[in-house]
């Protein structure tokens, strides 16, 4: 009977342990962003390749930055996404030989073990992830050619105006207003350069904004994270920076809150993990408006819902977000199991392994 064995590519000596795994037999190797998706063998030939072993990852990020590892890996591979434009730009620019399946596939969520005995929230806000401080407009200090500056300055401005718009269609649509065509290979590395320079720059923009929005409310955000927190927290009474938190000790915190903000950037269609984590741990989530989240009952429903330009969506005052909390968090009490299940990684699993059968079968 299969049986799943778990693999730390930090080890020291994770060749021997790996051959030794590899020796045991390995119908699938499943592994996030495509970590060890190039490892060969003795004669330089990709493990997984030679083995005629199924690899499954999920990009938890845009495919675009971990691009060397999205088309060197082994040919067998189903590929994941996060984001439904993530998807359509791998099955734009990837070749149908270079892989068995592309498919979506929203991030999941874990209920801390302590999440069933839940107590009355004593906190409003929480809000976890990392600040990394960075220049406006850092691209303008580098030695770009004109027509990528240009690009750049382009996608910046469409994606500032309508925060929706995928980074690649910003960037193709730049190309197109000055109607420059480029071959798949060149404009999948000017789409790189921007990525290295828009990612973060939307980031840390969008991030600020909605904190920004709540301290002119005059309410205070408790933030855990990592980065240059303290700096951006310092002399501001309406954030509290509370030092950085592991994955398992934000989800044993988050019932201490009646809502957990998020913004991540690069999900116009897709989700991230915070947004589970909330629901499953008995939170509400306030997030920005996409097209996942506003399609899916348990978000447009359970979710403070606010459009990244203008924080339309969230309400004005204390008040008016205990009231939405008081009508929501009932509603999410009585949340069926089913659709519980539906926000774990356990039921992405479920998916990944129907489609992985899918992959196995012959006529």
């Amino acid at each position: 009977m299969a049986r799943p064995v778990g693999f730390d590519f930090v080890q020291d000596n994770y060749v021997e342990k790996l051959n030794a795994v590899i020796a045991q037999g390995v119908d699938v190797f499943f592994t996030f962003n495509s970590i060890g998706s190039a490892l060969k063998n003795a004669e330089g030939e990709n493990i997984f390749d030679t083995l005629g072993a199924l690899f499954f990852t999920i990009y938890v990020d845009h495919p675009i930055s971990q691009y060397n590892r999205f088309v060197e890996g082994p040919k067998n591979s189903i590929l994941a996404f996060i984001d439904q434009t993530h998807l359509e730009w791998a099955r734009h620019n990837m070749a149908p030989e270079l892989y068995k399946a592309l498919m979506f596939i929203p991030h999941g969520g874990m209920a801390s073990p302590t999440a069933a005995k839940r107590k009355r929230p004593s906190k409003n806000f929480m809000f976890a992830g990392t600040y990394k401080s960075i220049e406006p407009f850092v691209w303008r200090k580098e030695n770009l050619l004109q027509e990528v500056t240009r690009t750049i300055e382009d996608a910046h401005e469409m994606m500032t105006e309508n925060p929706g718009l995928p980074m690649h269609k910003a960037v193709r649509t730049s190309l197109d207003s000055r109607h420059i065509v480029l071959s798949r290979e060149n404009e999948i590395n000017l789409f790189r350069i921007c990525h290295k320079f828009l990612h973060p720059t939307r980031t840390v923009a969008n991030r600020v904004s909605l904190l920004e929005g709540f301290r002119a409310r005059g309410l205070t955000v408790d933030i855990y994270g990592g980065g240059n927190w303290a700096d951006f927290c310092h002399n501001v009474p309406e954030y509290n920076y509370l030092g950085e938190l592991s994955l398992v000790q934000s989800l044993d915190i988050i019932s201490d809150y009646k809502f957990v903000l998020n913004d991540n950037n690069d999900f116009p269609a897709g989700s991230h993990e915070r947004v589970f984590n909330t629901l499953l741990n008995g939170a509400l989530p306030i997030t920005f408006d996409n097209t996942y989240y506003r399609d899916n009952f348990q978000f447009g429903d359970l979710c403070m819902l606010y459009d990244r330009t203008s924080l339309d969506g969230l309400a004005d005052d204390q008040q008016g977000f205990d009231a939405f909390y008081v009508e929501k968090i009932a509603m999410l009490r009585r949340m069926d199991a089913e659709s519980q299940f539906h926000l774990t990684w356990q039921s992405r699993a479920a998916t990944a392994i129907n489609i992985i059968l899918m992959c196995m079968i012959r006529p």
